[in-house]
């Protein structure tokens, strides 16, 4: 499923059929989450600190990065960048993000205590920079993926061991995930996903234990839709997140997030309309919040708070952010 340049910072849509699983909203206090003034919000990564980063676009159709503290909101913008998205955040306040050069190509970020500092010094006290994270030898192309075209390198999620995570573009084909960590990379590929245009495998989170969110799209032929499946990668083993009958309304099941506690977090598709889902243990939960039809998840931390959004008007033209926190 593409999406425009304008809608990049939107790395989770829609997932699998629901077979009428047990909603647990009623076990959150749901909180909006809009970054002020803004035509398109929505918070992506959260920490173990309640703190969240995310994405809006400004009435100039730009979009930033932003980072919000109990209510309060600060931009994050790549430097010379046209555009800055947020993904993901640490409890050391190290954030992971993709930002867009002048011709329109993604690349990954880290905003990070600068080493060099932390080698010689408390690294609480070092200052933060930016760093570019992008996956060696990735294509630069135009061909639709999670994030819009203009795939080279996304960088969505980080976690406390400062291992980032995202996707890039192979044989400027299709994607395959990423994880990095301190300038070393090691590509994510499921082993059954397609290899046509635009399929390929994304990851979007990495717990804090080490255990990535990841999808990859199968197609079973030129003229058939592409399937989304759900995976958790731990080490070597893969640990799948099918939704039940999901495949059979043509879109699948997406996971966003994990956490040290294998809860992943995501979305599925009803058949009408798009619903929040948890998943532990083979279990699936929908976290809708109140009142609204079209949700959808995107990370969780290890206290189970979980950001996400709805879309009043039911087709995501318009969405509204949240942070649903664990009572």
């Amino acid at each position: 499923m593409s999406k425009t340049l304008l809608k990049i910072a939107l790395p989770f849509v829609m997932a699998s059929a629901c077979l009428g699983q047990t909603s647990i909203s009623g076990n959150y206090t749901f909180v909006h989450v809009d970054y002020p003034n803004s035509i398109y919000s929505v918070p992506l990564g959260i920490n173990n600190n309640r703190v969240i980063v995310g994405t809006y676009i400004d009435f100039m159709g730009r979009f930033h990065g932003y980072k919000w503290v109990a209510g309060t909101f600060t931009p994050i913008d790549y430097p010379g960048a046209l555009g800055t998205t947020a993904g993901g955040i640490n409890d050391q306040g190290e954030i992971a993000g993709t930002y867009i050069d002048n011709q329109g190509f993604q690349h990954g970020y880290k905003y990070v205590r600068l080493e060099r500092c932390a080698l010689t010094t408390n690294t609480s006290t070092c200052p933060m920079g930016f760093q570019p994270v992008d996956y060696p030898g990735a294509a630069q192309t135009y061909v639709p993926f999670e994030l819009g075209p203009g795939l080279g390198t996304a960088g969505i999620g980080i976690n406390n061991r400062d291992e980032v995570t995202g996707m890039y573009a192979a044989n400027a084909k299709y994607s395959n995930g990423f994880v990095e960590v301190r300038g070393s990379y090691v590509a994510i590929a499921n082993p059954l996903a397609s290899h046509d245009t635009g399929n390929g495998t994304k990851c979007f989170s990495v717990s804090n234990i080490g255990v990535f969110a990841c999808d990859y799209i199968t197609q079973a032929g030129p003229m058939a839709p592409p399937i989304t499946h759900g995976f958790l990668k731990d080490g070597s083993t893969i640990v799948p997140i099918d939704y039940p009958g999901a495949a059979a309304l043509g879109f699948g099941t997406q996971i966003s997030g994990i956490n040290v506690n294998n809860v992943a977090v995501g979305t599925y598709f009803d058949g009408q309309t798009l619903q929040a889902i948890l998943w532990q243990a083979g279990t699936f939960y929908t976290v809708n919040f109140p009142g609204q039809t079209y949700n959808e998840l995107h990370a969780i931390n290890d206290r189970g708070d979980i950001t996400g959004a709805f879309s009043p008007i039911g087709n995501g033209a318009v969405l509204f952010g949240y942070v649903a926190f664990a009572n």
